[in-house]
């Protein structure tokens, strides 16, 4: 793909096909590298303003419908890169542009599916969850009305993620299942479209990966089936280094080992996926895994790591303003100073904490 600055330059590719294609390129490539990722989708919503209108109302609502898309694809973006803020704006203008023309029910039903994900990822709570789960019921119900089987394929993996989130595994284990199910019957009918084939693969990559997590926390199926999940999307990810799901991929393998008692595997897998989320700047999973890493050096006893490490996951959660994950690294972080250097030692680094100046 071109650098996105001389995309605009050339005329020639202000063209819907040429749209499509960059916008199916941008989904393509913002797992495997959010910063690439973001950097092309931020081109998005430029160029569907750049490309020609057709004559006529199908031409106009044509128009408006990429628009439409290309805001959502940097909302997604921007939400893989662990913008939250940045996204929910992309998610509200693409809404504005829909109320402003009538978009097709397939497009309105998108709209729908991709809205249903939108928000902070730590403040799911139970009313915004069945809100979600209220879009995607809606937009998989035009998707089996219009017997596209692709799209409600991700409807089913967006709910699986929705109840992920909200930590109803037993119920998303189900959805992950039956949204790879679908993908992988779809994708064996070898579908004409590049563009189906390479969305039906997402699907069926994003479905493993969170039935992985979902096995991994639930007590419905065995951590057996969820290293058999993970082996699988390791194999189809082809070894490719820079890719968001496979170091989350890590992080869910060092859960199951921590749930089996297998501390130094798990250290080793935390360690692994960190390195790799810092590689790909992703603030949330930094966070949230460096938390997961910092109650295993507490329960090893590893203080100085202990210290070093919680003080900083303190840091990053209170610049992302996850008030409940930074209590407790606080509470990691004080119980390291205490080990090392006692309890007065403990009382003063609390108390500074609190006493300081909020960075938000």
């Amino acid at each position: 793909m071109d650098n996105p600055r001389e995309l605009l330059r050339r005329r020639r590719y202000w063209t819907p096909v040429f749209l499509r294609l960059y916008l199916d390129h941008v989904e393509e490539i913002r797992f495997r590298d959010p910063q690439a990722g973001l950097k092309l989708a931020k081109v998005g919503p430029r160029l569907a303003l750049l490309v020609p209108e057709s004559p006529g109302t199908t031409g106009r609502r044509e128009h408006r419908e990429n628009l439409v898309r290309a805001h959502l694809v940097l909302a997604g973006a921007y939400r893989v890169a662990g913008r939250d803020v940045a996204a929910d704006s992309e998610y509200e203008q693409a809404e504005q542009i829909a109320d402003s023309e009538t978009l097709s029910p397939i497009a309105r039903a998108d709209l729908s599916l991709r809205l249903a994900t939108r928000g902070r990822r730590d403040s799911l709570t139970r009313q915004r969850c069945a809100e979600a789960l209220e879009l995607v019921d809606a937009a998989a119900a035009t998707y089996r009305v219009a017997k596209d089987g692709r799209r409600l394929a991700e409807a089913h993996a967006v709910r699986g993620y929705i109840l992920n989130e909200a930590g109803r595994f037993a119920e998303a284990t189900q959805w992950h299942g039956q949204a790879l199910t679908l993908a992988l019957r779809l994708e064996r009918a070898k579908p004409a479209d590049p563009a189906d084939r390479a969305a039906l693969a997402r699907v069926a990559e994003s479905a493993r990966t969170n039935m992985a997590h979902a096995v991994s926390q639930s007590g419905v199926l065995t951590s057996l089936r969820a290293f058999e999940h993970i082996g699988i999307a390791h194999r189809e990810l082809h070894g490719r280094r820079n890719s968001l799901t496979r170091h989350l991929l890590q992080w869910t393998e060092g859960k199951l080992y921590q749930k089996l008692n297998r501390q130094d595997r798990a250290e080793t897998r935390f360690k692994v996926a960190r390195r790799g989320f810092v590689r790909l700047e992703v603030p949330w999973e930094i966070a949230l895994v460096s938390l997961d890493l910092a109650a295993l050096y507490r329960a090893s006893g590893q203080w100085a790591e202990l210290e070093t490490l919680a003080a900083d996951t303190f840091r990053r959660f209170r610049e992302l303003c996850g008030d409940f994950e930074a209590i407790a690294a606080l509470s990691l972080w004080v119980d390291a100073v205490e080990a090392r250097k006692g309890a007065a030692a403990a009382i003063d680094t609390a108390r500074g904490v609190l006493e300081a100046r909020s960075p938000r």
